[in-house]
């Protein structure tokens, strides 16, 4: 290093010495030319050798984080719990149709990257396709049919049934990665009470 340093030095003095020694009376276009390009060469090399210098970027490593609890999950299954711990684990695991924007209160994509109302009573989702379960399982239409299926199952006891069952009358499979969501009547809070809704599989 020091020796690149001193390489560096020795350019920039020279380029001051043809600066300075030069013909006084030339100052034409000979003299500045060798002026810049003494300056250039010395900031080439100072370049080179800031560059060689530079430390190698880290090799990248898997880094498992460990985060203590005051207590255990009582579920992993948001949709039968209501302990904030249990929602706060099962939130790591689970996704959602939608989601909320961070900065303010628009329902926004997660799982479904767009949804449309065909009507007042037929809302459809349109799933992306790089999603999947923890089991490798990829999500598909079928797998929110399961759950919204799941959740008015009076015998699971979700505490999700009374939120959908008065307004959902049936989850329609359109193709693999399309969903219609058909309803009894109107019910314009879906969207966002879908975003409490976690995915699960039938597996």
């Amino acid at each position: 290093m020091r020796k690149k340093l001193a390489i560096i030095l020795a350019v920039l003095m020279a380029a001051a010495s043809i600066a300075a020694c030069g013909n006084k009376a030339d100052t034409g276009a000979a003299a500045q030319a060798e002026t810049q390009a003494a300056t250039q060469a010395a900031t080439q090399a100072a370049t080179q050798a800031a560059t060689e210098a530079a430390p190698a970027p880290a090799e990248t490593q898997d880094v498992t984080i460990t985060v203590g609890f005051d207590a255990e999950p009582t579920s992993l299954n948001p949709m039968i719990t209501g302990a904030t711990l249990s929602y706060w684990c099962s939130d790591m695991v689970h996704g959602t149709l939608v989601t909320f924007n961070e900065n303010n209160t628009e329902i926004i994509p997660n799982v479904a990257e767009s949804w449309e109302y065909e009507n007042d009573k037929r809302l459809v989702f349109h799933l992306r396709k790089d999603v999947y379960m923890h089991n490798g399982e990829q999500v598909k239409a079928d797998t929110i049919k399961f759950t919204m299926e799941w959740n008015l199952n009076k015998d699971n006891a979700s505490k999700l049934r009374s939120t959908f069952e008065p307004y959902i009358d049936n989850v329609e499979v359109v193709d693999d990665f399309t969903v219609a969501f058909n309803l009894k009547s109107t019910f314009a809070p879906l969207l966002k009470s879908l975003w409490h809704m976690p995915i699960i599989s039938a597996s």
